[in-house]
């Protein structure tokens, strides 16, 4: 027992090794990239000279591309360490890290010790996560680049592992409203799948909360959401929702912005390739193991991370606009399946992962 915990010990230290090394060394040896680095760093150099600096300034005008949660991150970052790019992609690295740790903490805590480790260094294999434009293919944004991305993808994974919690104690549902607030206010309404599928497994399963909670909950997000959109609502008027909503988000779900127009098989192409995934083998063997698991035990993790893998694909590659940076999003997931697959093969010929099995 004791040699085996030792081992995973040993796994998981150097897990975090590897992580804080992949995600914080040689953070500014990479110059900074086209387009959005250099715009997200002109709108945090102009909103800080700004006589307001809350409200995002570009071009001397306001900035309503995104939402400000991860803006505001990196104004904050560069009043410590001072204005360059260092300073915006430090945000990005600290969520990157955290995310490995908190994928390590889901695969291990859905399946076994060795699930957490495996799934953590499937994630340090995914080059998309860590490289600038992997295999000639135009993608800058990745866990260490100076974009929302990262943040994001940190705040959903946190908010499925909180809805998780809620099935047990209805307390977690207002942590769950409060992530899927801040991770909205980072990068818009992809935020809401993970509440999306809760919802749907809470009313296929009828488990019931008090229609005080659920209130509570929805007061909770708003009070993440609303108080922003109200002050450029009060600011600026009709032009905040025409820009906001009209043109960063509907006509970007419609058509294809800026030429980025692709085929409706894009993203799984990208898949196939070695740069960006360790393997579609590795993908497809995942989702079958995740699905076989909900087909066997029918748990809501299994359900929730296959619907955030399949239904994010999903969306994105029914969205007009095609960015190789829309498909980060899937891979923390995919990775918590890896891991409870590998280590479950592992486990059948080794007997690592579960230390019973071993005595």
């Amino acid at each position: 027992m004791s040699s085996t915990k030792n081992i995973h010990r040993l796994l998981f230290g150097a897990l975090v090794v590897m992580a804080a090394v992949q995600c914080f060394w040689g953070l500014s040896f990479h110059p900074v990239e086209r387009w959005d680095e250099g715009t997200n760093l002109q709108v945090v150099t102009e909103t800080l000279q700004s006589s307001s600096p809350w409200i995002l300034k570009l071009n001397d005008g306001p900035f309503w591309e995104k939402p400000p949660l991860w803006y505001d991150a990196g104004l904050v970052s560069v009043s410590f360490f001072g204005n360059s790019i260092f300073s915006l992609r430090l945000v990005t690295a600290v969520a990157g890290f955290l995310l490995v740790l908190l994928v390590y903490g889901m695969a291990r805590a859905w399946y076994s010790p060795l699930s957490g480790s495996v799934a953590g260094l499937v994630m340090l294999s995914i080059g998309q996560l860590w490289q600038y434009n992997p295999a000639n293919v135009f993608a800058t944004h990745n866990l260490r680049s100076a974009d929302s991305d990262a943040l994001q993808m940190l705040l959903m994974t946190l908010t499925v592992f909180a809805l998780t919690k809620a099935l047990q104690s209805q307390r977690w549902l207002y942590l769950g409203a409060l992530l899927t607030g801040l991770a909205f206010m980072t990068k818009g309404p992809l935020a809401f799948l993970p509440t999306l599928l809760f919802a749907v497994w809470v009313l296929g399963q009828r488990i019931k909360f008090t229609s005080k909670s659920v209130l509570t909950a929805f007061g909770l997000f708003g009070f993440m959401v609303l108080p922003w959109h109200l002050l450029m609502t009060i600011f600026y008027g009709g032009r905040f929702w025409n820009e906001y909503l009209g043109y960063h988000l509907l006509a970007r779900l419609g058509g294809a912005l800026e030429g980025h127009r692709e085929g409706g098989w894009y993203y799984l192409g990208l898949l196939m390739k070695p740069e960006f995934f360790p393997g579609i083998g590795l993908f497809v063997a995942a989702l079958a193991f995740g699905a076989w698991r909900w087909v066997k035990r029918r748990r809501f993790e299994e359900f929730v991370l296959l619907g955030m893998t399949l239904g994010t694909f999903v969306i994105i590659s029914l969205a007009g606009t095609k960015l190789a940076w829309y498909l980060l999003p899937v891979y923390p997931f995919v990775a918590v399946l890896a891991g409870g697959m590998i280590a479950a093969v592992l486990d059948r010929g080794l007997g690592l992962a579960s230390p019973k099995k071993v005595i």
